[in-house]
């Protein structure tokens, strides 16, 4: 009997992970592959546990595991590498409207590209699929995808709540109490600062609404109209928005239930062996080690000729170690305490005890990871939100930043001094990184939960907000208010046309009474 309740709990399970295995579309047509390295550890997670994972991307996420395949496309990064280029050269230098208008086409035609490769089209023709996930980059118009394979659509951010994310399933901006990601503002702003807040969380929000009309018309020209619905239709096919945010790192918002904060997805305790060559020479840092890394936007190799040798000089008079991400061999003359590759895990080498301090541009997912290990950051901001993420961190404690223009030997040393020697940044990062880890669940489990929750549901509509229907008008109760101004005006009027009347017969009938009296 004992034997036979066994064979049976033995057969649920099976069964259990036979009906909870699903095919999952990951779909990352992306010129940053700093998306791809954000969701690498969720799509390697779903493999491992028994979900078919199929990713559509132009990078490789690099792993061989079971259950998991990769489609790569490559697109043409020509465009990208040049504005990167003149982002570090600072040809751009204060026109941030032209730079992000240049990132947000790059970004929709790296999309439509990959949507019209042939291999994707034949995936299209022949795949079948539970769900999608989606790597969101301002590319909204690819939610078609899970219309045609008929399954819930799951947006992926590697941003915050910004317009353009929460304009997908309707999400409140909240002005009056919610910071713009653009400013340095806290919780709590004075009148003036929800003034200022006000006008450029409007100014996001136009932006989202041309987002939205140019991400329309990409969809239209793909999902045509006689196989397809409407691009307002489709957008209530997404059934997940899963965000790069966590509440520990400066704003407290209020979130829609199918809104999930993952910050940190990318982000493990469990860290990979470095190679040989860089574990030799970390560990080998017995005064720690400074990582220098800008990412895979920024190359150190672009920068100008002076502030890489602001930088080189600084470093040779340092004891520390310091192990710089240069992506060519342009670098000579070395110091000895030097050592430069072209490729570095950032995160492992993050994790590392021996790691004091790291140089970077401060993008979200450096922020996070440096958040998470508590490591102290010398920010240099090039664009978008690194400026506001490290601002962030300098006001919290444990970061200096340097502005790039500004970038001299002097300033550079003198800051990295002050981070290498001052315990407070250490002790503020430490304090945070503990805010910051204690979870109930990890971003990573909360992700699978809620990816499997919504394809288990069918596409959870229940989740979805009512407000998602509204227009900018209704979402602000304004047409309510118009109503109420005109009623309440009309009604008054009303009431003092009757009011005017009745006067007048009164007086009339006084005068009249009057007028009998003296006959």
């Amino acid at each position: 009997m004992k034997r036979l309740f066994c064979c049976t709990i033995i057969s649920w399970l099976c069964l259990g992970s036979a009906v909870d295995s699903y095919n999952l579309l990951c779909f990352f047509p992306t010129i940053s592959k700093s998306q791809v390295v954000f969701a690498k550890p969720l799509l390697v997670a779903l493999a491992e546990k028994g979900h078919n994972v199929t990713l559509v991307s132009s990078f490789s996420v690099q792993k061989n595991v079971p259950n998991y395949r990769e489609i790569i496309i490559p697109i043409d990064m020509t465009a990208h590498l040049k504005l990167t280029s003149d982002v570090a050269n600072e040809e751009r230098s204060g026109n941030v409207i032209s730079t992000i208008a240049t990132v947000f086409t790059k970004m929709l035609d790296a999309t439509n590209e990959t949507m019209h490769h042939p291999m994707f089209k034949a995936l299209l023709r022949s795949g079948q699929f539970d769900g999608v996930i989606h790597g969101f980059a301002m590319n909204t118009f690819q939610v078609g995808i899970g219309v045609h394979f008929d399954c819930p659509s799951i947006f992926l951010s590697s941003v915050p709540v910004i317009p353009p994310v929460a304009h997908m399933v309707g999400h409140p901006m909240n002005p009056e109490a919610v910071p713009s990601f653009l400013t340095n503002y806290k919780g709590g702003m004075t009148f003036f600062q929800r003034v200022a807040n006000f006008l450029i969380t409007g100014m996001t929000v136009i932006f989202a609404w041309y987002q939205e009309y140019l991400n329309k018309q990409y969809y239209n020209a793909i999902f045509t109209s006689d196989k397809y619905p409407s691009y307002e239709d489709a957008k209530k096919n997404i059934a997940l928005l899963l965000v790069n945010d966590h509440f520990t790192q400066g704003n407290v918002r209020p979130l829609l239930p199918n809104t999930i904060e993952v910050s940190g997805l990318q982000v493990t305790d469990k860290v990979d062996p470095l190679p040989a060559d860089i574990k030799e020479f970390v560990e080998g840092a017995t005064h720690g080690l400074i990582f220098v890394s800008f990412g895979t936007n920024i190359r150190s190799a672009d920068l100008t000729l002076e502030k890489r040798t602001a930088l080189l000089s600084t470093f040779g008079k340092l004891k520390q170690r310091v192990l710089w991400k240069f992506e060519d061999d342009t670098l000579t003359n070395l110091p000895a305490n030097v050592l430069v590759k072209k490729w570095l895990p950032q995160n492992d080498i993050l994790a590392h005890p021996n790691t004091k301090i790291f140089v970077s541009h401060m993008g979200i997912g450096g922020y996070n990871e440096a958040m998470y290990h508590a490591v102290p950051v010398l920010a240099i901001p090039f664009a978008g939100d690194q400026f506001t993420n490290g601002k962030k961190a300098e006001n919290s404690g444990w970061a200096e930043v340097i502005q790039y223009p500004d970038l001299t030997q002097a300033l550079f040393e003198k800051k990295l001094l002050s981070l290498l020697r001052e315990s407070k940044y250490k002790e503020n990062v430490q304090r945070i990184s503990n805010l910051y880890r204690d979870r109930p669940v990890s971003a990573i489990d909360a992700s699978i939960f809620w990816i499997e929750y919504v394809i288990r549901h069918k596409g959870a509509q229940h989740l979805r907000y009512a407000g998602v229907e509204l227009n900018f008008f209704q979402q602000n109760s304004l047409d309510v208010l118009m109503f109420l101004v005109v009623t309440f005006y009309v009604g008054f009027k009303v009431l003092g046309f009757i009011f005017r009347k009745l006067i007048a017969l009164c007086c009339k009938s006084s005068k009249n009474v009057q007028k009998r009296k003296t006959q």
